[in-house]
């Protein structure tokens, strides 16, 4: 008699206590009951209909109204799986109830951050221009790739096909075409959506007309780039750069200057990326 006292008590509080909608069934790491526990003992203010679980993909979505949260549990089950979700509902639970002026969504910002995915590849095209009024132009388009490291910090690579405009010789009609396979490695750090980089360019070029020429310019280059989200993993951005080279090249051609090599050059380029985690 005595036990079925007990087991009738128990079902009561049970049944009193704060209920769970979940999408998906079995697809929870504890029991309903261990949850309702403990809410009891952290988040008495919340009653039925008010907490909703949505399992996604190892982590949980935990909605409390209109405020929401994914959380990695890292394999925890049972009560202790029961107990943090319990204290992230009584977090979310209060701020719904006190609202600030202006909420920043971390969880979306984890996701869609422009400036610290974990992994980045993007396209770009770019105008070069050296420093010297006297300098030409040249036009490039590139292929980079990056990799998030700890604190901020981002590793990357750049191909970029550098070109410049036809020359016509006005006294022998020869033309002579500037071509160059820029390499790139950076170093960036990431305060989104702004990222700063520096690293080291070798740029192998060859001219094609007349004789030919083929050298390679080295150099170092920082960079200051927006990364702004159009949508879930895509990114548009702007980028300016200045490169300075340890060396340079003059080529003439029949005591005309066709081509000189700048020894600062300074770029301004328009990219769009694509970023996950």
């Amino acid at each position: 008699m005595l036990i079925r006292w007990r087991a009738f008590v128990l079902l009561c509080a049970l049944w009193c206590g704060p209920r769970v909608q979940a999408q998906a069934e079995n697809a929870l790491p504890f029991e309903e009951a261990e949850l309702g526990r403990a809410l009891a003992a952290r988040a008495p203010q919340l009653t039925y209909g008010q907490l909703r679980l949505e399992p996604l993909e190892g982590r949980l979505l935990i909605s409390v109204g209109p405020r929401s949260r994914v959380v990695d549990l890292a394999g925890l089950e049972g009560s202790d799986a029961a107990r943090v979700v319990a204290v992230l509902a009584a977090d979310l639970a209060a701020q719904a109830a006190n609202p600030e002026p202006w909420q920043v969504d971390r969880n979306l910002g984890r996701s869609t951050g422009a400036a610290l995915d974990r992994y980045r590849v993007g396209i770009d095209a770019a105008a070069i221009h050296g420093a010297q009024s006297s300098e030409g132009w040249s036009f490039a388009s590139g292929l980079a790739a990056a990799i998030k490291l700890p604190r901020r910090f981002m590793l990357g690579a750049r191909s970029e096909y550098w070109t410049m405009p036809t020359v016509h010789s006005r006294t022998t009609g020869t033309e002579l075409h500037f071509q160059s396979l820029a390499l790139r490695t950076e170093l960036g750090l990431g305060f989104a959506p702004l990222l700063v980089s520096i690293g080291g360019v070798c740029a192998p070029y060859w001219v094609r007309g007349g004789q030919g020429h083929r050298d390679v310019l080295g150099g170092v280059g920082v960079s200051a780039a927006v990364w702004l989200p159009v949508r879930r993993g895509l990114r548009l951005g702007v980028r300016v750069q200045v490169d300075t080279f340890l060396n340079r090249t003059r080529l003439l051609s029949a005591d005309e200057t066709a081509f000189v090599t700048p020894r600062v050059a300074l770029g301004l380029s328009l990219g769009m990326a694509w970023g996950w985690s």
